[in-house]
């Protein structure tokens, strides 16, 4: 199956040291967004992505979905890249999602990477999924270069940009 790459935001939960995702119109900090890949309970069983992902974009204004490869790299971070405009660009899968504020308590069922539960309002969107793994952008030039050149801007499924065509299925 072929998912959208998600904008999320990072929420503290009340009277806990956790936290969890929800989508930049129900935060309250945007500074704190991300983007991540859902995790599907067949991905979650198997231990192991097998999902195929795509990036819902703008370029002049105009949504585009552009495909990744996902790339296993054994021991260190696998990756998620793609080609546009002769420039490579890679994100890679945060393992285990830690900063200096706090620690996430990892899934058990799933050790490679730490799941992020969404925790907000919109779960029509996100109730088919086990959880999700953020992304991070390998090379800030390379999106830079896109953007200054093409109009290129990655934007991320939100409830408000993106088809919703892979929904319940």
């Amino acid at each position: 199956m072929r998912f959208p790459i998600f904008q999320m935001c990072i929420q503290y939960l009340p009277n806990t040291e956790d936290v969890g995702l929800v989508f930049p119109q129900e935060s309250q900090n945007i500074l704190s967004m991300i983007f991540a890949i859902p995790i599907t309970p067949e991905d979650y069983i198997n231990d192991e992505i097998q999902s195929d992902y795509y990036f819902p974009s703008l370029v002049d204004n105009k949504q585009q979905q552009q495909n990744l490869k996902y790339n296993k790299n054994g021991n260190k971070s696998d990756e998620l890249s793609l080609e546009i405009f002769n420039t490579e660009i890679t994100f890679k899968l945060i393992h285990h999602f830690q900063t200096d504020f706090f620690e996430h308590n990892y899934s058990k069922n799933f050790p490679r990477y730490s799941l992020l539960k969404y925790v907000g309002e919109y779960k029509t969107f996100t109730k088919q999924f086990k959880g999700f793994v953020p992304i991070q952008l390998v090379n800030n030039e390379s999106l830079k270069s896109i953007f200054n050149d093409y109009k290129y801007s990655f934007i991320g499924f939100t409830p408000k940009f993106g088809n919703k065509e892979w929904m319940d299925k």
